[in-house]
Order: structure tokens, then C-alpha cells, then sequence
């Protein structure tokens, strides 16, 4: 997965790339082996786009759980 667009809330990344470098860095790593092509599941219902598959966000964040999980 590529990071199209970021928010820090209350400026956490920048505290993170302060205080936790090493953590931001595992952050980024586990965003970028995250396949979100196969989280492409969820059929979409919505009138204008009726039929179109949407990112499914509960696969996608089981996906980013077992990765963080993996690394503790």
C-alpha cells in the first residue's frame, strides 16, 4: 500500500519521528507490505456506484493488525 495523503492528529507524527523514530519507521514498513488489492472485497450499494468493488475496511485493518501483531 503506497500513502496517498497523511493527517497528523495533535502533530503524532511529528512526535513520533521525535520521541519513536525506530516505531515510525516499522509504521511505514508495515503500510507498505500491506496488499490492499486483495482488501478489495465490499460490493458496492451506494446508486452511483452500484455494483463497483470498494477497499473493505475490516480486511484491511485484520491485515494491518496481523502485521503489527507479528512484529509485537
Amino acid at each position: 500500500m503506497e500513502i496517498a495523503k497523511k493527517h497528523s492528529h495533535l502533530n503524532g507524527e511529528e512526535w513520533l519521528l521525535v520521541h519513536e523514530p525506530e516505531l515510525h519507521h516499522e509504521i511505514l514498513d508495515c503500510v507498505a507490505l500491506v496488499d490492499a488489492e486483495k482488501c478489495k472485497t465490499k460490493v458496492s450499494k451506494e446508486k452511483n456506484k452500484l455494483g463497483n468493488l470498494l477497499y473493505n475496511p475490516k480486511e484491511l485493518n485484520a491485515e494491518f493488525d496481523r502485521l503489527f501483531r507479528e512484529r509485537g
